[in-house]
């Protein structure tokens, strides 16, 4: 056969589009699963509110452009999320459906405009809600979890980890059995990090203990602990046994440490790191940044409420606390 006849004409329709367009990023990024399901449920969500005005992708510009913006602003279906998107969300939202519009361009050659880059960015302030803990209130707070119970165990053992390893949400609730490795009598946590990178913390021997003993009442005979078990179990009827989502763990985090922001374990990590002495090229390798630069702005956002001029000023303006005599009634 001429090799020419054998190559066929291409086709083009926007669902194979979209299907090369998801292939090229797994290929180009980190091959997560985790990121390739986001791509593809943003990608849907977007049809779905184009569909609710009669139109697609291709469709009228000025359409897109109106249905773009209050779909980004807005909560995705069967959220158990309140209020408003952060402006990042919105953001990252539109950046993803630019670039399927960018790839037509470019793969397809299309004389097509990109309708996402007339739709008006929101301005990032970076780290605008880190908001560390203090060890005081750390403490504190553990104090008053049941580890009596399954439940508390579990959820005493994560936080734990969280605060120790200062990990993001899907890195924790991402561990599995197979990502608990020993190594003499040290038990060393394996975390499929950002951009596809593996992160390793050794635990120290109070840690390790409290992870074990949860992990022995979930499972009971670990010897026979199947590699892919999920380390965190869900407890509900629902998915007993399962792997905790996400959700759960902002559940955990508002019941016990007040906030939903998952992140707060990681930002009172790289401010206690930075309180003990670590060293900004340390902090920088435990939260897993590529450029130091980023580290020190992290940082400096931690404190930024902090004032160490603070009581000068206080005792300049005059400000104290006085003690009042009892009003009479």
């Amino acid at each position: 056969m001429d090799a020419n006849t054998a190559i066929v004409q291409h086709q083009f329709s926007l669902e194979n589009a979209i299907l090369e367009w998801l292939h090229q990023k797994r290929v180009a990024g980190s091959d997560s699963e985790k990121t390739n399901t986001a791509y593809r449920d943003t990608m849907q969500s977007f049809r779905d509110a184009l569909a609710k005005v009669g139109t697609d992708l291709l469709g009228n510009q000025i359409d897109i452009i109106r249905v773009a913006t209050i779909w980004a602003a807005g909560r995705v279906e069967h959220s158990t999320r309140k209020g408003k998107v952060s402006d990042s969300t919105y953001n990252q939202r539109l950046a993803c459906i630019s670039s399927f519009y960018t790839f037509l361009q470019e793969m397809y050659k299309l004389s097509i405009d990109n309708p996402i880059k007339e739709v008006k960015r929101r301005k990032v302030q970076a780290y605008a809600y880190a908001m560390p803990m203090s060890s005081d209130e750390v403490e504190e707070r553990l104090e008053c979890i049941d580890q009596s119970t399954l439940q508390g165990k579990r959820d005493y053992a994560i936080i734990c980890i969280g605060l120790m390893t200062g990990r993001r949400a899907s890195e924790l609730v991402g561990l599995r059995w197979k990502d608990v490795k020993k190594s003499g009598t040290k038990i060393i946590l394996e975390f499929n990090c950002k951009g596809g990178k593996v992160r390793r913390n050794a635990l120290d021997d109070d840690i390790a203990g409290i992870l074990m003993d949860y992990l022995e009442e979930a499972y009971t005979d670990l010897d026979q602990l199947e590699p892919d078990a999920p380390v965190w179990i869900s407890l509900s009827r629902q998915n007993s046994g399962q792997a905790i989502s996400t959700n759960t763990l902002y559940d955990i985090c508002d019941r016990y440490l007040g906030t939903t922001k998952i992140h707060t374990m990681r930002h009172t990590f790289a401010k206690e790191m930075e309180k003990s002495g670590a060293t900004l090229t340390d902090i920088q390798h435990s939260l897993g940044h590529e450029n130091i630069t980023v580290t020190a702005r992290y940082l400096k956002k931690l404190g930024s409420e902090d004032n160490p001029h603070a009581q000068k000023l206080a005792k300049r303006f005059g400000i104290r606390k006085r003690n009042h005599p009892p009003v009479s009634p």
